[in-house]
């Protein structure tokens, strides 16, 4: 009764389409019989694949369902069921411009063919574990269509293999066969967990994307080779390749490295200046001896002074805004984030030392500048005989004889 059932609907179907066709014309049908006749010897001589390419030729030309049964007989033998279910019900449906006894009797053959091919279909349902949109399926070498994933795909009966990538790297891959019929339920676990932990705590990035602070997990990581870096203030970045394994955890155990700072220069105090004692006085004439050339003398070394002042102020300005720069790439007296905060901190050391010299040297210069400005005898006094100035411990001493 199905088989009558589905005669009737393919009639139906038939009668319905011979309204809408076109008729074909003497050479379509001269140019299917040769065809038809070409792939009769093919077939005769063991030639299945060119016989069934020229019977597909004379059934494109829609003139009789005979071409398309022979094709389909062909392909069910090569156990292709799906290319001989798809031509068979195209022989089926074909309008019947001048049907005969034999073209109805190929429709009939064709139709009982179908009812026995079609449960020889196997059926694959195929499920791939994953978040990514990188994932790319082939099946057989052909693209598999993602919106049938979880849906029953048909196959032909035999071997199969499946090919899963991403960015063109092989993830998985599986050969499998079918039977008549079967149904078969795949399912790829294609994701792995990464567990992260750092020495010191650090940010990290997993193939340059952000993953937070150390210690992480971090879930739904495609199989695979895969990258971290990980970094952390006063350390080096750090970088290290692991592998994700399907359904498994990866530990990852990074140590970052300090940053090397090098030591500032080992300085010694620079020697205290001894002044050059001050020339004595020459002796009381008619010409000095009211002490003038003492007090130029006073003067000039004064000056220089003055100099040795300004000079000690300028250097210690420098580096005080040296050392505020160093402070702020370097939070401790000994580790600095970077080498400019290095560089900073060795150029404000330096300064300061340039600016205790001159302040050294400015002061002794003011002091006994004044000295012997003070001590210059004028006209009416007698003339100082000796003046000596001297570094004595933590202090300046002067004197002389007058």
């Amino acid at each position: 009764m199905k088989r009558v059932c589905s005669f009737v609907l393919s009639a139906s179907l038939v009668l319905a389409a011979a309204t809408s066709a076109a008729e074909p014309t003497e050479a379509d049908n001269a140019n299917a019989r040769a065809l038809f006749k070409e792939g009769n010897a093919q077939r005769d001589k063991g030639n299945v694949d060119q016989a069934i390419e020229l019977y597909r030729k004379a059934h494109s030309l829609q003139t009789s369902p005979i071409p398309g049964l022979q094709a389909g007989i062909l392909l069910e033998q090569k156990g292709d069921v799906l290319g001989a279910l798809e031509i068979l019900r195209d022989a089926v449906r074909m309008p019947p411009f001048k049907e005969s006894p034999n073209t109805v009797a190929a429709r009939k053959e064709a139709t009982d063919l179908i009812g026995k091919i079609e449960p020889r279909v196997a059926k694959l349902y195929l499920t791939i574990k994953t978040k990514s949109d990188a994932i790319a399926i082939k099946l057989d070498g052909a693209d598999f269509n993602k919106a049938m994933l979880g849906s029953p795909w048909q196959l032909n009966p035999g071997k199969h293999t499946i090919l899963l990538s991403a960015n063109d790297d092989e993830i998985a891959k599986r050969s499998f066969t079918m039977t008549d019929g079967a149904s078969n339920y795949m399912i790829f676990e294609v994701e792995g967990t990464l567990s992260l932990q750092t020495t010191p705590g650090a940010q990290c990035a997993v193939e340059g994307k952000p993953v937070g602070a150390t210690p992480a997990t971090i879930d739904h990581l495609l199989v695979g080779s895969h990258s971290v870096t990980c970094r952390a203030a006063n350390y080096k970045d750090k970088t290290q390749t692991f592998t994700i394994e399907a359904t498994k955890t990866t530990p990852v155990d990074l140590t970052l490295d300090p940053l090397v700072v090098a030591p500032a220069a080992a300085t010694t105090p620079s020697p205290e200046p001894t002044p050059a004692p001050v020339p004595p006085a020459p002796p009381a004439t008619t010409a000095s001896s009211d002490g003038s050339m003492q007090r130029t003398i006073g003067f000039i070394v004064g000056g220089v002074g003055v100099l040795g002042m300004a000079g000690g102020s300028v250097f210690g300005l420098m580096a005080m805004g040296k050392a505020s720069d160093a402070n702020n790439n370097c939070p401790t007296s000994t580790t600095c984030s970077n080498q400019t905060g290095v560089d900073d901190r060795h150029t404000a050391v330096t300064m300061g030392n340039i600016s205790t010299v001159f302040f050294i040297v400015g002061g002794v210069g003011l002091i006994a500048g004044g000295v012997l400005i003070f001590t210059a005898p004028s006209s009416h006094e007698a003339p100082v005989k000796n003046v000596s100035v001297s570094w004595v411990g933590n202090g300046i001493a002067f004197g002389g004889s007058f």
